[in-house]
């Protein structure tokens, strides 16, 4: 897929990625390896088909773990509709 591994954009690239793909996308918290034990922050990705993650802005193996809540496209295009946005 292209604009992998962009961080600060996982939000619009992840999207863009479900909806090309056809996965399901993502938002929710992303746990990864630091001097405290760990630090989560907010994060958006995708899941394939057979439910694998595919994370558009961290490279493969750096999340420790994904704690989402996939988000149906319909629910997705009546927050964009809201927003008066009909893209990304």
């Amino acid at each position: 897929m292209p604009d992998a591994q962009h961080p600060g954009r996982c939000f619009k690239v992840a999207r863009r990625w479900a909806e090309e793909a056809g996965w399901t996308y993502v938002e929710g918290f992303v746990l990864v390896p630091s001097e405290i034990p760990f630090s989560g922050f907010e994060h958006a990705w995708c899941l394939t088909a057979e439910g694998r993650v595919a994370d558009p802005a961290l490279p493969d193996g750096w999340a420790t773990a994904y704690f989402g809540v996939p988000l149906s496209d319909r629910f997705c295009r009546e927050q964009r509709a809201l927003q008066g946005r009909t893209r990304f």
